[in-house]
């Protein structure tokens, strides 16, 4: 194989480009990947977030269809609890800004 490689590639400073070069594009690959999960994770929290403000929609709708008091200060109390969850879910996937 080394031989071939010489007699396809006969100049050194090409061979190290194509090598810089497989190189930058494992590199890259590798990034891409890294990337592909941080995008599935993030698609997790955001349809769980989703989830979450639908239910507390309609646990609202139903407390006022029944004109409950009670059901709307559970429903307050359960909001108060799941606002810091969400707050710190959000946070923890929140990437840093760049320092310029």
């Amino acid at each position: 194989m080394h031989r071939v490689w010489h007699r396809l590639f006969p100049r050194p400073s090409l061979r190290t480009l194509i090598c810089d070069l497989i190189s930058k594009v494992d590199k890259m690959a590798g990034e891409l990947a890294d990337l592909q999960a941080k995008v599935a994770a993030n698609t997790t929290v955001i349809e769980s977030a989703i989830t979450l403000i639908q239910g507390i929609k309609a646990a609202l709708d139903a407390a006022i269809a029944a004109n409950d008091p009670n059901a709307l200060k559970a429903l307050s109390d359960t909001l108060g609890a799941e606002d810091q969850k969400l707050a710190d879910a959000v946070a923890a996937n929140t990437p840093a800004p760049p320092t310029p």
